[in-house]
């Protein structure tokens, strides 16, 4: 009898205590659950962060200059009438003139590759003196491994036929600045722009082979 009796004392007093501890897990539970919401609404999701492109403007800023004009020493005035076409749009593109930008005592292999790699396109002023210039060539190259088979070259014709176009340059369209100069700045421009995601891209450089021109 006295060993049923303890029992049916101490019966209540442990149903008690695992009520207790079963509401206090309970309790536990819910503080977890309220905090872990907590925490998840006020970091910001990285999906939709991540998933927003880039605006023009900030992908623009990424080099310091939309243009690089490839040209030779002996057509200074004719890249430079390039330049200031360029730079006198609505949209103020930056270019780069070797012979006005270049940094005094670099070295021009050095020089070319750092203009190059910091310059959003490249402007290939394809004349008689840019045929048989060794720096032209090394810049038309240097640009070639930089972005093979990219929208990023732009060649352009001046005092020279189809025949002189170079071989490198087979798949790429050309502008032909013999027949009209300024149609050919014009579409140059908007070349560049649609490059840059700031208009619509212009029936322009395309990666053909044969190296066909654009009147």
């Amino acid at each position: 009898m006295s060993g049923w009796f303890r029992r049916r004392l101490k019966g209540p007093e442990s149903d008690t205590w695992r009520s207790q501890e079963a509401a206090s897990s309970t309790t536990a539970s819910s503080r977890t659950s309220a905090s872990s919401l907590a925490r998840l609404s006020s970091t910001p999701s990285s999906s939709s962060s991540s998933s927003s492109p880039p605006s023009p403007q900030n992908a623009r800023c990424s080099h310091n200059f939309d243009v690089r004009v490839c040209h030779s020493a002996a057509d200074e005035l004719d890249a430079q009438l390039l330049a200031s076409r360029l730079e006198a749009g609505p949209h103020g593109l930056r270019c780069f003139l070797p012979l006005r930008d270049s940094t005094p005592g670099a070295a021009v292999s050095t020089d070319i590759f750092e203009s190059v790699r910091d310059s959003h396109c490249w402007v290939m002023l394809i004349t008689p003196a840019f045929l048989v210039d060794p720096w032209c060539r090394y810049q038309m190259h240097q640009a070639l491994a930089e972005a093979p088979m990219s929208n990023r070259i732009i060649p352009l014709l001046l005092r020279a036929s189809q025949s002189d176009y170079p071989p490198e340059l087979c798949f790429y369209y050309y502008i032909d600045l013999n027949r009209d100069p300024e149609q050919g700045y014009a579409r140059l421009y908007k070349t560049v722009l649609a490059y840059l995601g700031m208009c619509r891209s212009p029936t322009g450089v395309h990666h053909v082979p044969g190296g066909p021109q654009l009147s």
